[in-house]
């Protein structure tokens, strides 16, 4: 979620929660008010009736408004009690809220119990008219307050969003560099300075890494390119016993695989550093026929039954060498994994490309299968086949599986 939408969220929550609180608190003051008139002139009339009792005067009762009636004992203390009641209306049948007034006194050496009551239900309308008139401005005062945040917000982090921007479009390979927004808020500023710097040591880093790794991969592939020649030499002659023969083939055979690993290394640093995008679309299908064609040789050695599946005919937007060394490593492992007159099922869909193979179970569970260096039993494998291949499969939005079932490995690429 967005910082801008989590922030208004927030802030509808507690303003929301504020508003009910305070709506219910003002209801209550409010009715409070109300009570506390009523009670006012309930206590008038209290004192009214009271004075004309002691004046002789006849005072009639009004049910349910007013009930005076002698009591049986005598009052020791005179009593004010004021309170809400419901009482049954007969008219309607239902029942209504009064407020009401209980006195209990002496009058004249008479004890008298007086009930004076007042309707509620018009009192009781008018404080809710009132409530529910509040509260639509309360209402109306929220939303306003959450449109001129949003617009103030989304306005006050536009420089915020402006260099996340160019973060995303910041690449180690190219030369553009975050621009500033040229925004006055201390914060941001230092923020895009902070970015900038950053930027610049990274950028400087890279190209060092880099240059270090294309000399050391360059130094390190011409000597081994003239040890492989010279070590060619040796086991074309004729001169070598066949231990010395034994022991050239085993230099000759690591030689050639450190100059694998050499050139596996630099493309898995290649493509971590994005360093291949050129992208243009390839038809699947036409480059693992290229690969098939390639390969068939070494199928034939191995008198392996291929079995082609297309069902659809994708086509990647990927750049070519990535496209080549990933379907390459797949096809290569299929032929090299495999057994002799063993089959390989490539099988095409639309969103999907599936290579399995016979073959021997692996030494290795399936979770580490794409990990570096890991060769199980295969002592001519650098070990960097998969692991290229999950790289390539993370920087393309590719995923990339492995599973072993019925005798059979089977790479699964989702695309």
């Amino acid at each position: 979620m967005k910082l801008l939408r989590k922030t208004i969220g927030y802030q509808l929550l507690l303003t929301t929660l504020f508003f009910v609180l305070a709506g219910f608190a003002l209801f209550r003051m409010i009715n409070g008010i109300e009570n506390e008139e009523v009670d006012e002139n309930l206590t008038a009339m209290q004192m009214n009736i009271e004075l004309q009792l002691k004046k002789g005067m006849a005072v009639s009762d009004a049910p349910p408004l007013l009930i005076i009636h002698r009591l049986e004992s005598s009052v020791k203390k005179k009593s004010v009690k004021l309170q809400t009641v419901r009482l049954p209306d007969p008219i309607e049948g239902d029942k209504e809220s009064y407020r009401q007034l209980t006195a209990r006194t002496t009058i004249n050496g008479i004890p008298y119990e007086i009930i004076i009551r007042s309707l509620l239900v018009e009192n009781r309308d008018m404080v809710i008219a009132i409530s529910s008139s509040i509260g639509l401005v309360l209402l109306l005062l929220l939303a306003a307050l959450l449109l001129m945040n949003y617009f103030m917000s989304k306005r006050l982090w536009a420089p915020f969003y402006h260099t996340l921007g160019h973060l995303k479009q910041f690449r180690l390979s190219g030369s553009k560099q975050p621009q500033s927004s040229g925004t006055d808020i201390l914060e941001f500023r230092e923020l895009e300075n902070a970015i900038t710097e950053l930027t610049n040591k990274v950028r400087s880093d890279y190209q060092a890494l880099k240059t270090f790794t294309e000399n050391a991969s360059h130094e390190i592939q011409t000597p081994l390119a003239i040890i492989l020649s010279k070590l060619e030499m040796l086991l074309q002659s004729t001169e070598l016993s066949p231990e010395q023969s034994k022991l050239v083939q085993s230099a000759y055979r690591n030689a050639r695989r450190l100059s694998q690993t050499n050139r596996s290394m630099v493309t898995l640093t290649r493509i971590e550093n994005r360093q291949f995008n050129q992208n243009q679309p390839l038809k699947v299908s036409t480059i693992l026929d290229e690969l098939l064609e390639q390969l068939e040789d070494f199928v034939a050695s191995k008198q392996l039954t291929v079995e082609k599946i297309y069902n659809a005919n994708p086509v990647w937007n990927i750049d070519p060498d990535l496209a080549h060394i990933l379907l390459s490593n797949l096809m290569g492992n299929a032929v090299r994994h495999n057994i002799y007159g063993g089959n390989i099922q490539i099988r095409l869909e639309e969103h999907k490309l599936q290579i399995s193979n016979s073959g021997k179970e692996p030494s290795l569970p399936a979770e580490r299968m794409f990990e570096r260096f890991q060769t199980g039993s295969e002592t001519g494998n650098t070990g960097l086949g998969l692991a290229i291949v999950k790289e390539i499969g993370a920087v393309t939005g590719m995923t990339v599986t492995y599973d072993y079932a019925d005798s059979n490995h089977i790479l699964t690429v989702l695309f």
